[in-house]
């Protein structure tokens, strides 16, 4: 049983009186007494019958919680706790809200992964605040404004080879090398300054562009430098999820070794890259 004073307003009338919810099983009849807006006198007497429907069930619900959220609203102390799991027991019988419970929607008409398999998002997070984010690793720089095709330019004199290699090796090259060589010295720095898969992933992408480079320059070492790329594509399916084992530490820093020893090599014999242009 749950009894509350009920007070309904019509525009023809007022009803003043008292109320109580039945049980399923009990049958009784009540008088409800009042004044309609004339002033007389009005009464009217109703049976409890058994019914099938929840419309009983929902408004005893709401009057509860509403009675109890109040009473939660206006005392602190130990008593909240016992006052907030009753909330939520009246509010999870009757189907009804609360400031403790909330309905929850399901679509199930549509399913993302229809095969079952994981599908690894990559969410880009932003840095603390005051730490700057390190260029070479996130962003990739534009492309030179000397990287262009020299099939149109005249050849050098003997006397100029070497200053003129050394000038297309740093117009051509020497953008990819910078961003390859940055790539490669983020690993020395700490662990935690970013996720070694990250560091990785750029260091392949800036393998790439210094690969795109070399194509338009036939340059000799460009199978060495395929081979990197695709070494490192394997050690980076490593780090995704469900690989049966990670690379090794030691296993990429033989590989982060070779591409350093790359870099110096480029840089200190220009007359690869000129040998590879002008062949």
């Amino acid at each position: 049983m749950y009894r509350y004073r009920f007070t309904t307003e019509f525009s023809i009338w007022r009803r003043a009186g008292s109320g109580r919810r039945l049980t399923p099983s009990s049958e009784s009849w009540r008088r409800v007494q009042g004044t309609d807006a004339a002033g007389s006198p009005w009464e009217q007497e109703v049976c409890g019958a058994e019914t099938s429907g929840d419309l009983l069930t929902s408004l005893w619900g709401r009057a509860r919680v509403r009675d109890l959220e109040d009473r939660y609203a206006s005392r602190l102390g130990a008593e909240d706790k016992k006052l907030a799991e009753q909330i939520v027991a009246v509010s999870l019988e009757s189907h009804v809200l609360s400031r403790f419970t909330a309905y929850i929607a399901i679509d199930r008409s549509e399913v993302v992964n229809a095969d079952g398999k994981p599908r690894e998002i990559l969410q880009p997070v932003e840095l603390p605040s005051g730490w700057e984010q390190p260029e070479p690793l996130f962003c990739r720089a534009a492309p030179a404004s000397g990287s262009v095709l020299y099939s149109s330019a005249a050849a050098p004199t003997a006397g100029a080879h070497i200053g003129g290699s050394k000038a297309r090796l740093r117009q051509s090259g020497g953008a990819p090398l910078d961003r390859l060589k940055a790539a490669a010295d983020s690993f020395k720095s700490p662990g935690w300054f970013s996720p070694r898969r990250t560091r990785l992933k750029a260091l392949i992408d800036a393998l790439v562009d210094l690969e795109s480079q070399l194509q338009a320059l036939r340059h000799p070492r460009l199978p060495e430098v395929s081979e990197l790329i695709e070494r490192g594509r394997e050690l980076l399916a490593g780090y995704n999820r469900g690989a049966k084992q990670p690379p090794s530490a030691s296993g990429v820093e033989e590989y982060v070794a070779k591409i350093q020893t790359l870099i110096e090599e480029l840089r200190q014999s220009p007359g690869l890259m000129r040998a590879g242009f002008w062949k």
